[in-house]
């Protein structure tokens, strides 16, 4: 498999003990025959010496690359279940609200087609999340670059049903392949958040994302070219500027958010 260490390792290994016998094998016909008159006495203690010494390093490669795959493992582990924590909490705050506005529309029956309204858009909430959280720990898509083309087409997909052009710039660092769980769940909530304030509010006619992945720093920014809004004074009632700040301090990260009449940019920097 190209993508296990592992393997790759011990058949790197394994193609070095053929390769230092044949050494061995050339200095032996080489070397004068003084020289060379008591290797023979000695060769077969120099294969066993040669291939007990690569053994050992095999095992210590092995143990080494077994260790870090258990410590990604555990990450990973914690990762869930700290999403696991956030779902809970979310769905218990989605499910005693509908049930509050289920209560006040059996008390309210004039009201009764509007809360029906908000118990739809509460319950469709809890379906995106329930597949983003499924998604975000499907071990098959535990890379940047899978999730990216997956990034590409979904938002392109949702933007251009609506003639909203995407352009979409990343950066990954060689040594940053890897997507942990909670990441992606985070990134899949925060673009959805802009993209969605964008279609509803920004009028814009393009969209600029760009992701960019180093070590131990990362960076998100969405820009568009809409009519930008006052981040400073968003109306009551909307939970979006909140929704994108709890996700950025999950990531442990920062949001900064830059608008005028010519756009808005949405940067948010965090650990990968």
């Amino acid at each position: 498999s190209e993508r296990d260490p592992l393997l790759q390792r011990q058949v790197l290994l394994f193609l070095m003990i053929p390769v230092l016998l044949v050494i061995f094998f050339c200095l032996y016909v080489v070397m004068p025959g003084v020289l060379r008159a008591g290797m023979v006495e000695y060769s077969y203690f120099a294969v066993f010496s040669i291939a007990l010494g690569f053994s050992i390093a095999l095992a210590v490669e092995n143990q080494r690359l077994y260790s870090e795959s258990l410590g990604q493992e555990q990450r990973n582990i914690r990762d869930r279940l700290e999403m696991m924590r956030e779902m809970h909490d979310n769905f218990g705050n989605a499910v005693a609200g509908i049930v509050q506005l289920a209560e006040h529309g059996g008390r309210e029956p004039k009201t009764a087609v509007c809360i029906l309204r908000q118990v739809q858009q509460a319950a469709q909430g809890c379906l995106t999340d329930i597949r983003d959280f499924i998604a975000a720990g499907d071990p098959a898509s535990s890379l940047w670059a899978d999730y990216i083309v997956q990034c590409r087409e979904r938002a392109a997909e949702y933007l251009e049903s609506l003639q909203i052009k995407l352009t979409l710039q990343t950066v990954i660092d060689p040594g940053c392949e890897t997507l942990r769980p909670s990441v992606r769940y985070h990134i899949t909530g925060i673009l959805r958040e802009a993209l969605g304030n964008i279609i509803k509010h920004a009028q814009a006619q393009h969209v600029n994302i760009v992701l960019e992945v180093y070590a131990g720093q990362a960076k998100l920014s969405v820009e568009d070219d809409g009519v930008g809004f006052d981040p400073h004074h968003v109306p009551t009632g909307s939970h979006g500027m909140a929704n994108l700040l709890a996700r950025a301090g999950e990531l442990g990260g920062t949001l900064q958010i830059d608008s005028s009449e010519r756009g808005t940019r949405l940067t948010i920097n965090f650990i990968p």
